[in-house]
Order: C-alpha cells, then sequence, then structure tokens
C-alpha cells in the first residue's frame, strides 16, 4: 500500500482507514465462520447423527451469517469429517426451517435492527458456544 499511498498522497492514518475498510467484510466473513463451526461442533457434542431441529438451526444461523452453502461445506467436513458430510450434505443442504424462524438472506448480525428472531437465534449460540468453550 506504501506506493499507493505516497501516489494518492494519503496520510497514514488515511490509508489505515481504507485498508481496515476494505478488509472489513472479509474479516466479518471469517467471524460468522468461526460462529457457525462453533455452532457445528456444539451440535455435534450435544446429538450426532444431527437431529431435524438442529439440521434447521443451523440453515437458520447460515441464512442470518449470510453463509452460502459452500461457505459452510469445509466447515462441515472438518466437524464432521468427509464421510458423514458426504451423507449428511443432503439433510443439511434441504432441510427447510419452519416458516416463522425463516431469516431473509440479505439481512446479517450487523444489520441495524436485527428482529428479535434473529437475535435470540444468534443468543443462544453465542451463549452456547462460549458455555462449551470456557
Amino acid at each position: 500500500m506504501g506506493q499507493w499511498q505516497q501516489r494518492l498522497e494519503l496520510s497514514a492514518a488515511q490509508a489505515s482507514a481504507i485498508e481496515a475498510e476494505i478488509l472489513q467484510p472479509y474479516k466479518e466473513r471469517q467471524r460468522h465462520l468461526a460462529l457457525y463451526t462453533r455452532a457445528l461442533e456444539a451440535e455435534k457434542k450435544v446429538s450426532y447423527p444431527l437431529g431435524d431441529v438442529a439440521i434447521r438451526d443451523l440453515k437458520d444461523l447460515q441464512r442470518l451469517l449470510s453463509l452460502r452453502d459452500e461457505d459452510v461445506q469445509t466447515v462441515k467436513e472438518s466437524v464432521l469429517g468427509k464421510k458423514q458430510t458426504a451423507s449428511h450434505l443432503k439433510e443439511l443442504t434441504n432441510k427447510q426451517p419452519h416458516p416463522q424462524n425463516t431469516i431473509p438472506v440479505n439481512q446479517t448480525l450487523s444489520s441495524s435492527q436485527p428482529p428479535s428472531s434473529q437475535k435470540q437465534l444468534a443468543t443462544r449460540w453465542v451463549s452456547s458456544t462460549r458455555a462449551d468453550s470456557s
């Protein structure tokens, strides 16, 4: 960034602010993937193979975090193992959440005012994963 900083005559503070703004979506995605990973690990500890409620909740969380199926595939393989992921992939990707729990794809945890159902779901996952990691 040094060359561009000089070419554009930016101060160090301006360059840092631009860099932080550009990297913010990538850091947010990594936080979302980490949260999804902790949630999947927590569900696996409780019951494996995953039940219908767990699968729906994980799909809701995935939607809440604006993660695509491709985004969580690697997480599923690392937590569940490649063989198990192949057998559960249909369930994890095809199960539809209950209508009252459906969360629009364009809403994320960083939305300015998420619906209370989003807050409750996010709080549940954060609380359960913090309790497991202690």
